[in-house]
């Protein structure tokens, strides 16, 4: 099977990261940036898009490899998932939990200096969840089930909510590639339904739980943690590699779109309809004029340079650590340049671009000694679990096929 030129994903999730970090650091300095920036979460579905399309494109390019309807292959998708993410994960959950107090009192310090307002005054305004750093509540993210306990979603950092997100979707992952993508028929009977259903039921969620500042009808969750929030666009992601590697009709995906764009907002379709141009833009060339083309190719090639490879690289710890290790930042940064620089605003940029410099060395520390370790471990167990062993079929593969 021809394999699709995904490289302009490094710099969109780098980009998507950066996104989300400034929007945290415009919340850490009153929102005094001299730009605005739009909600990261809108960021956080491009995340979603995006996870969705290289799971389904790796599994389908390695099912020679590791068939579907083998055990042994659902087990080492969720072993290779789970030595990724946790690692760091684990490590960014410790620190906020440990140092919550001083990231407040640099956060308290950081708003008192630019805004004028404290801490007290600001959280009481924003959707920062108040549970505590309660055992409860560090337990509920080294498990990730925070996601389904309303007052943990945001408990110790913020961006964990989308972690326990994510890992709802990686375990039902496999079981939704068997039954919808394994065969022909499972996608003619059942797929265009199910698309349908996982908008509906997105639309039930919301309702029954709320989505901020909406309040639900028997629980307000802070943030869309629970998978059936967020499932048309884990699917939409899914469809959008299926149909790119032909797998999958080209009319699902247009099922989908027209199911779920309506539901998103003006900023998040645009992101979808960027990422589904860059996906099949080799696609429809042919039908495309050159200028198009080649105006739309300049842009798919800027996000493949090296740069942005080293910036996908620290884009997943970046994305985690942020919150943590910014407000420390901005304190230092406002102590050493307050004697030297009379604008606030001043200080402010230069903040922000300390902030930043010392993040993605940070992250690329991370990276490379706990990342590619974790990674690494993974495999090493895998090898350990399943490089002799005979793998048995979920189910007889007759019966999935006839």
């Amino acid at each position: 099977m021809r394999q699709l030129n995904t490289e302009f994903l490094d710099g969109t999730r780098f980009l998507l990261a950066l996104w989300v970090a400034l929007s945290h650091f415009n919340s850490m300095v009153a929102y005094k940036l001299p730009f605005s920036v739009p909600d990261g979460t809108i960021a956080v579905d491009g995340f979603i898009v995006i996870t969705g399309f290289l799971m389904m494109y790796n599994y389908i390019l390695r099912e020679h490899k590791d068939p579907y309807y083998l055990r042994s292959t659902f087990s080492k998708f969720w072993i290779k998932r789970f030595f990724r993410l946790y690692p760091v994960y684990l490590l960014a959950i410790l620190l906020g939990f440990f140092a919550y107090e001083f990231i407040i009192y640099c956060r308290s310090e950081s708003l008192m200096f630019f805004g004028n307002i404290s801490y007290e005054e600001w959280s009481a305004k924003s959707s920062i969840d108040r549970a505590g750093m309660t055992l409860s509540n560090l337990f509920s993210h080294l498990t990730f089930v925070h996601g389904f306990i309303p007052s943990h979603v945001l408990g110790i950092i913020g961006p964990a909510w989308s972690l326990s997100l994510e890992m709802q979707f990686y375990f039902l992952f496999p079981f939704l590639f068997f039954v919808f993508f394994g065969t022909k028929n499972a996608v003619k009977y059942r797929l265009g339904v199910f698309i349908v259903l996982t908008s509906v039921l997105s639309l039930v969620t919301i309702k029954l739980f709320g989505h901020h500042p909406q309040e639900g009808l028997y629980a307000t969750f802070r943030a869309p943690s629970i998978l059936l929030y967020k499932l048309p666009l884990f699917l939409f992601g899914m469809l959008l590699a299926s149909v790119a590697l032909k797998k999958t009709h080209m009319l699902f995906l247009i099922l989908s779109m027209a199911v779920v764009l309506p539901l998103q907002s003006k900023l998040t379709i645009l992101l979808l309809g960027f990422l589904f141009v860059m996906t099949m833009l080799e696609v429809y060339r042919p039908y495309l004029h050159k200028s198009i083309y080649s105006f739309l190719n300049f842009f798919k090639l800027a996000l493949s340079i090296k740069p942005f490879k080293i910036g996908a690289d620290i884009s997943y710890s970046f994305y985690l650590l942020h919150t943590i290790l910014m407000p420390p930042m901005i304190l230092v940064s406002i102590q050493l340049l307050q004697p030297y620089v009379s604008s606030k605003q001043a200080i402010l940029v230069l903040s922000l671009l300390i902030s930043l410099l010392v993040n993605f060395v940070i992250c690329y520390l991370l990276y490379l000694s706990v990342e590619k370790n974790g990674i690494q471990l993974g495999r090493t167990l895998i090898n350990k679990l399943y490089g002799r062993k005979v793998q048995e079929p979920v189910i007889n593969q007759a019966k999935q096929t006839s």
